[in-house]
């Protein structure tokens, strides 16, 4: 499959150049590279953003705290009904 994505890639890069979009292959090569490095960038801060937004609904919950040990009781608890269900409990 990758061989297959390889010669899509160069019949693409061939047929821009052969249009005169760019002058060389390494000059779409470079233009590929930045548009895939500004997307990583964008969805980087596009999960940034989500994350702040989940941490600020968090912090304005009018619900009152759940004290530690309430906490680790209901994940213990969770846990090992989950191990339970998947029939996979320590002997």
């Amino acid at each position: 499959m990758f061989n297959g994505l390889r010669l899509m890639a160069a019949g693409g890069i061939l047929c821009y150049q052969q249009a005169g979009e760019y002058a060389s292959t390494s000059e779409a090569l470079r233009d590929a590279v930045r548009v895939w490095q500004r997307q990583r960038s964008e969805h980087a801060a596009e999960r940034l953003a989500a994350i702040r937004t989940r941490v600020r609904r968090a912090l304005d919950d009018p619900r009152p705290s759940v004290p530690l040990d309430e906490a680790f009781d209901r994940i213990e608890k969770l846990h090992a009904d989950t191990v339970k269900a998947r029939g996979d409990a320590p002997t």
